[in-house]
């Protein structure tokens, strides 16, 4: 903290009691917030704010703004989608005629 120089009054220290008004009823002390507390919850909405600005979705890269990119996107991603789907259809049945294939050998060995 610092130290007040000359002309300025020193900050008063705010008590957490309660002091009674004048008609006798109790009146609470309102605190103001301490320099540490204000820094920190500016800070902390600096932070949020900078947050929300990394995760806002940048304009130029969404396609949902533009109908045809978007359908373009989607049967691009369908077709590497059926592709691999295909392939690896065509690779299990390829592995599936290699099995047959050396159990019809191993049936005409026992045959022969």
């Amino acid at each position: 903290m610092r130290s007040p120089s000359e002309g300025e009054k020193p900050p008063k220290k705010i008590s957490k009691e309660r002091s009674l008004s004048p008609n006798g009823q109790p009146d609470t002390v309102s605190k103001k917030p301490t320099q540490d507390m204000s820094t920190s919850f500016i800070k902390a909405q600096l932070h949020d704010l900078r947050w929300s600005e990394k995760c806002k979705p940048k304009e130029s890269s969404t396609s949902m703004n533009n109908p045809e990119k978007f359908f373009s996107e989607l049967t691009n991603l369908t077709h590497t989608f059926d592709f691999d789907l295909n392939a690896m259809e065509k690779r299990q049945r390829k592995e599936e005629c290699e099995h047959l294939h050396q159990f019809k050998e191993k049936e005409l060995l026992i045959q022969l």
